[in-house]
């Protein structure tokens, strides 16, 4: 019983580990590729595409909606607004999204940030201090998500 505890122990901080491992890298990589963007003291919320296949644009259009509206607003977890990124398969996918006029939603493709990949996830959000706000939400309820966050 003991050793069965300990190792569910060890599983879920390995577990937390891989989570934060994302938030750093990718706060790490938007630092060194874009000195203009501040990520300190915001909310970073980042996306999966995982699919080879066509753009999801209620996704998308979630994202850049938030992007906008939540740029620089005070939100509990990010003081100063919140960055929406979005992690791509290939650069084949970046020009789509820009075609389609998604410019807010900073995109890093899979093979600029190396991190341990965990299929289950399609969407996390991070504090500014690394702690997960929400994970796996529904395309149509994360800017409702973010909105609960607003502070007044």
């Amino acid at each position: 019983m003991r050793n069965r505890l300990t190792l569910a122990l060890l599983l879920l901080i390995n577990f937390f580990n891989a989570q934060q491992e994302i938030y750093q890298k990718v706060c790490q990589f938007l630092k060194d590729n874009n000195p203009d963007l501040i990520v300190e003291s915001k909310l970073v919320i980042i996306n999966f595409d995982n699919s080879a296949s066509q753009i999801n644009k209620t996704l998308y259009s979630e994202l850049e909606k938030m992007a906008n509206i939540y740029e620089a607003a005070k939100l509990k977890g990010g003081r100063k607004g919140v960055i929406c990124v979005s992690i791509i398969p290939n650069s084949q996918r970046e020009i789509e999204l820009n075609k389609e006029g998604y410019k807010k939603i900073v995109k890093i493709k899979e093979s600029d940030i190396e991190f341990a990949k965990d299929e289950s996830l399609s969407n996390i959000a991070f504090s500014s201090n690394g702690e997960v706000v929400f994970k796996n939400a529904d395309k149509k309820e994360i800017y409702e998500l973010v909105h609960k966050l607003i502070t007044r």
